[in-house]
C-alpha cells in the first residue's frame, strides 16, 4: 500500500499531525482530539446541567451507563459496543428522559430538549421510550436524524445566531458546548421544548413568544457568495474560491485503489472517499469514509518541493495551460479545519471537535482548477503531491 498511504491514510496523517514553516516541536499546536476512540462524550443540559444516569444501547441491545457530572458532562465507554447507538439521560429528579443518537464511537453526543425533539421527529413521532426498549440499531437511520436535526435547527436559527454561533455550521446533536449559560446553553436557557412522545405531541416556545414550530423548515445553507467563502492562492498569483465539487479519479499502487471527493460550500469542507482493498481499479465493494469540517484560510506559505505516488522526490507537474511552469516553491494557503462529522473508516480514528490544518495548491491555468494536496505535515517537509490531483467538476 504505497499510494494509498497518500490518499485515505494521508488525510488521516495530515489531520493528526501539525506543522508550521519551521522544524519546531509544535508547542502551539491545537489541542489533542476531544473525543477518544471507543468513547462517546457530551453534555446533558436543559440550560441548567442535568445530573443523572446517561445510558447507551448499541445495535445488539447491550447497554452501558455512566453518571453525568455536576456540569452535565459525561464520557461513555463504548469500545465493546456496536454502533449505531441510542442514548438517553434519566435525570436524578425523576423527570422524563431525554434522547439522542450517535452513528459511531469517537463522537460528541449531546442530550438536550433539542436533541430529544430531533429524535422524536426522526422516529416519526413515535414513543421514544418504546424505541429505546426495542433498539437494535434500525429504529431510526442517520439520514433521518440528520433531516430532523435540520428541521429543529431551522426553527432555532435566529436564537443560535444571536448567541454568537453560526447556525449554518452548528449541529444540535454533536457540536460541543458547556452548560454555563453562554453560547448554545444560553439558547437552552430561553427556549422551551417539551415532548410527549407517548401522546405523539410536543410543545415549542422559541423564547421570543413564538410557539409555532414549522416542520417543513429548512436551515439557511452556508453563504457561498464571493467574499464569504474561503479563497486560497493559485499558481497564477490570483485566488481561487473554494466552492463546488472536486474529485480524483481512481488511483492506487497496483494492489489497492481509492476514489476521493471534496465538496466545498461556503466555510464547509466535506470529504468522502471509498477505499478498495486489494483491488487496483476501484471495482467491487469499497470501504466508504466521510469527514466534514468547518474551514478558514491561514497565512500564505511556500512549499519546498514535490513528491510522487511513492513519496519520492519528483519534478513539479506542468501547468494545465501547457505554458505556465509550476515551480518547486509555489505558494499555498493552509486551511484550518474543525471536524464536525466523522463516519465510516475514520470513525474511532478522528474525532468531532478536532482542529488541524492541511493545504492545497491550485493550478488555475486550465479550464477547470486542479488541486494538488500536501504530502504530509507530519515531517514539516511542506511538499505537494502530484499523484492524485483533485479536479473541479
Amino acid at each position: 500500500m504505497k499510494s494509498i498511504r497518500f490518499s485515505l491514510l494521508l488525510i488521516l496523517s495530515s489531520l493528526i499531525f501539525f506543522s508550521g514553516c519551521s522544524d519546531s516541536d509544535n508547542d502551539d499546536a491545537p489541542a489533542a482530539p476531544v473525543v477518544a476512540a471507543g468513547t462517546l462524550e457530551g453534555t446533558a443540559a436543559t440550560g441548567a446541567a442535568i445530573e443523572g444516569d446517561v445510558v447507551v444501547k448499541d445495535a445488539n441491545g447491550i447497554e452501558a451507563t455512566i453518571a453525568s457530572s455536576a456540569d452535565g458532562s459525561f464520557t461513555l465507554d463504548v469500545a465493546s459496543l456496536t454502533a449505531p447507538f441510542l442514548l438517553k439521560i434519566m435525570p436524578a429528579g425523576g423527570t422524563d428522559s431525554l434522547y439522542s443518537y450517535a452513528s459511531a464511537d469517537g463522537q460528541t453526543v449531546n442530550l438536550t430538549p433539542a436533541t430529544n425533539l430531533v429524535m422524536f421527529l426522526a422516529s416519526g413521532k413515535s414513543n421514544l421510550d418504546t424505541l429505546y426498549a426495542g433498539w437494535d440499531g434500525t429504529g431510526v437511520t442517520a439520514a433521518q436524524v440528520d433531516s430532523a436535526e435540520d428541521t429543529v435547527r431551522a426553527n432555532l436559527e435566529d436564537q443560535i445566531n444571536a448567541a454568537g454561533l453560526d447556525a449554518s455550521a452548528y449541529d444540535l446533536m454533536s457540536t460541543p458546548f458547556a452548560a454555563d449559560s453562554t453560547g448554545f446553553d444560553g439558547v437552552l436557557d430561553d427556549i422551551t421544548i417539551v415532548v410527549d412522545s407517548a401522546g405523539g405531541t410536543f410543545t415549542f416556545d422559541d423564547g421570543a413568544g413564538n410557539t409555532t414550530f414549522d416542520e417543513s423548515a429548512t436551515p439557511t445553507p452556508p453563504t457561498t457568495t464571493s467574499g464569504n467563502s474561503v479563497s486560497i492562492v493559485t499558481i497564477s498569483g490570483g485566488t481561487h474560491e473554494l466552492n463546488g465539487t472536486y474529485t480524483t479519479g481512481c488511483h492506487g499502487d497496483g494492489d489497492d485503489s481509492v476514489e476521493e471527493i471534496l465538496v466545498y460550500s461556503g466555510t464547509t469542507w466535506n470529504y468522502t472517499s471509498t477505499l478498495y482493498m486489494n483491488v487496483a481499479d476501484c471495482s467491487g465493494t469499497g470501504i466508504p469514509s466521510t469527514l466534514k469540517a468547518t474551514i478558514s484560510a491561514g497565512a500564505e506559505l511556500a512549499i519546498t518541493g514535490w513528491v510522487d505516488g511513492t513519496g519520492s522526490s519528483a519534478t513539479a507537474p506542468g501547468a494545465e495551460d501547457s505554458v505556465t511552469t509550476i515551480t518547486d516553491t509555489e505558494a499555498f494557503t493552509p486551511l484550518s479545519l474543525t471536524i464536525t462529522e466523522v463516519g465510516g473508516a475514520f470513525a474511532g480514528q478522528i474525532t468531532v471537535g478536532f482542529t488541524t490544518q492541511l493545504f492545497y495548491i491550485v493550478d488555475d491555468t486550465g479550464a477547470n482548477p486542479v488541486l494538488y494536496r500536501d504530502d504530509d505535515y507530519e515531517d514539516n517537509s511542506l511538499e505537494a503531491g502530484i499523484y492524485d490531483p483533485y479536479t473541479q467538476q
